[in-house]
């Protein structure tokens, strides 16, 4: 049985689904409400403003690809060859594109920037515990990501899990 949608749940689907095909541009709050079948006001109501809406489907998708990632990484028990498969599933083309819109959206929403700025401290932390990384080895780790999504998004053919094989080679402690 497909559960009925709310309009706040509308809403969120509708700016993602518009962000993934359109990107940034159009994304407005007559734009979403329009493509959510809803009335405009809606946004305000649930959300207090187009920042609201945009941040709150930042963190829930944030929060379900760390989810995935987190339960695969735990699943490979130390083992190396694991890890690395594991690591291999943040290349996501869903989840690089949406990354990569809403970078481009804080340019105008600053409550986004914080949002993705709390977000991304927060996932180094547990990363670093659950990978058993210092701070500093976390903090590359991430950056490497970050900067394999870019290029996967700009090459196609670029291999982010094999990236991600390299780090953690790289960083492979001797408990893992």
């Amino acid at each position: 049985m497909n559960k009925k949608l709310t309009s706040r749940e509308k809403l969120l689907q509708a700016a993602q689904e518009h962000l993934l095909e359109k990107g940034a541009t159009d994304f407005t709050v007559r734009a979403i409400a329009s493509r959510a079948g809803v009335n405009h006001g809606l946004v305000h109501h649930y959300f207090g403003s187009m920042e609201g809406l945009t941040t709150e489907l930042l963190r829930h998708f944030a929060e379900q690809k760390f989810a995935q990632v987190a339960s695969s990484l735990e699943e490979a028990q130390g083992c190396h060859s694991e890890l690395c498969k594991s690591a291999g599933q943040i290349h996501d083309p869903v989840f690089a594109k949406l990354f990569l819109a809403f970078f481009q959206l804080g340019d105008s929403m600053p409550c986004l920037c914080e949002a993705h700025a709390e977000i991304a401290n927060q996932r180094r932390r547990q990363i670093a515990h659950l990978l058993g990384l210092g701070e500093q080895e976390a903090r590359i780790l991430q950056s490497l990501v970050i900067g394999g999504l870019i290029l996967s998004r700009l090459d196609p053919g670029f291999n982010v899990g094999l990236l991600m094989e390299l780090c953690l080679t790289y960083f492979q402690k001797t408990e893992l």
